[in-house]
């Protein structure tokens, strides 16, 4: 368990309600969890309750190693009943390839479950493996994925890297187009460093309007393994009314907020709204959250406690072009980092490292599969906020080192925040903290 964030969380009625303490005692995923669907006024999911979707016929699945069209039937079957159907998978090992996900459908992976892409194909390597497809094909509503168990036994989704081609190939455990309400709680992605992010926001197929992405959207307790740098958990494209809560992730970003960057091309207008980030942390990745409007003026997005362990920052801010920008009542506070020596840190981020820790970042040792840019290197600080739109809540930003660590890494050989005009400065008195920029 990660230490230093909480949710307080009770069943009521069959229905779970979230509490939020005031005071942060731990960070990461919920380890006690029940699992089941919970809803917040003005974001996040929306659709029936728990108590309600309890109600709904059940289809049954039992493990195979050729599970896809077996779990597709049921999912059909169970959108054909009215008011919609519960598929539950009993506890094993699936191979699947193209889940694709209809309305009013509601999936619970038992604890043991274990959802296995089918890479065994050779001649399909080159292609991109789909998990669970979510709006993609068609326009969907009142959706969830659920998975039971708690430590080793939470349900999982396992890909591995198959192709060396950093534009060929990858995989992604939820790809999204247009649903509204969708609700995507207490699984593990267990990646391999694979191209593409695990739950994926972009449009549904043809539509690239405010009608073809996702709204109110819940990804809840949901951690990803061995991410590559440039990727990550969530990569939000588009959408709205999404609650991002209790996410870790290991390497890459927990949360990339970017949104199209296909804008100029593309003609896409239509980036993010009214995006809630909770309590999502980075494990020796890029960072926790990481925002990019690109050319497209996006609603707001808010942050209430980033965590990173391990990792080149908490938070990232960039700027976007030809006006692309958040919403000014956007808003970041509650942000913690633990600073180490050996973070993957990429070339773009080097100018940021002040001088007194510059020895450690090692031009030879390469962290990543894929970035050829990607080094080891100092954590840079908590916060990269290169643009200054977003208001940050200056007072609750703050940084802590490992117990046994180097004398050099000390929180005060860097600033908590470093902006777009920090550099390093020549003045050998002036090598480290503020008075190196």
């Amino acid at each position: 368990m990660l230490l230093m964030g909480t949710m307080m969380v009770s069943t009521i009625g069959g229905c779970q309600s979230t509490k939020k303490l005031s005071k942060v005692t731990q960070i990461g995923i919920e380890q006690n969890l029940v699992p089941a669907i919970f809803k917040v006024a003005g974001v996040g999911y929306q659709g029936p309750s728990q108590k309600e979707i309890d109600k709904l016929p059940v289809f049954t699945v039992n493990p195979t190693e050729n599970a896809t069209k077996m779990i597709n039937k049921a999912i059909l079957e169970a959108s054909k009943s009215k008011n919609g159907g519960r598929v539950v998978l009993n506890p094993g090992r699936y191979v699947v390839d193209g889940l694709v996900l209809k309305s009013n459908v509601h999936i619970l992976m038992r604890a043991g479950v274990l959802l296995r892409a089918d890479q065994d194909d050779v001649s399909k390597r080159n292609q991109v493996k789909q998990i669970f497809e979510i709006g993609t094909e068609e326009s969907l509503e009142n959706v969830s994925i659920i998975g039971e168990g708690k430590g080793d036994t939470r349900a999982r989704i396992k890909y591995v890297r198959e192709n060396s081609d950093p534009k060929k190939g990858g995989s992604r455990a939820f790809s999204t187009g247009r649903v509204q309400n969708l609700f995507i709680q207490n699984v593990v992605i267990d990646d391999d460093q694979t191209r593409f992010s695990g739950v994926a926001f972009t449009f549904k197929k043809g539509d690239n309007s405010k009608d073809g992405c996702a709204t109110n959207v819940t990804v809840d307790n949901v951690e990803q393994i061995n991410a590559l740098y440039g990727y990550g958990l969530i990569q939000a494209n588009t959408g709205s009314n999404m609650l991002l809560s209790n996410l870790v992730c290991s390497g890459g970003v927990a949360a990339r907020i970017e949104t199209d960057n296909r804008g100029r091309e593309a003609q896409i207008k239509v980036g993010v709204d009214n995006i809630r980030i909770e309590n999502v942390t980075s494990v020796k990745g890029k960072c926790a959250v990481y925002f990019k409007p690109h050319n497209l003026v996006s609603g707001t997005v808010t942050v209430d406690g980033a965590h990173s362990i391990g990792s080149q920052l908490c938070i990232e801010i960039r700027d976007g072009r030809e006006g692309g920008r958040f919403a000014a009542d956007s808003w970041i506070k509650n942000v913690t980092a633990v600073y180490t020596l050996d973070a993957p840190v990429h070339f773009s981020g080097k100018s940021s490292i002040p001088n007194c820790l510059l020895s450690y970042f090692k031009d030879d040792i390469k962290v990543d599969a894929e970035n050829k840019g990607v080094r080891q290197g100092p954590s840079i600080a908590v916060i990269g906020d290169y643009v200054g739109q977003i208001k940050i809540d200056k007072a609750s930003v703050s940084a802590s080192v490992p117990a046994h660590t180097e004398l050099a890494n000390t929180v005060a050989a860097r600033v908590l925040i470093v902006t777009k005009d920090a550099y390093r400065g020549k003045d050998a008195d002036k090598q480290c903290g503020e008075k190196a920029y």
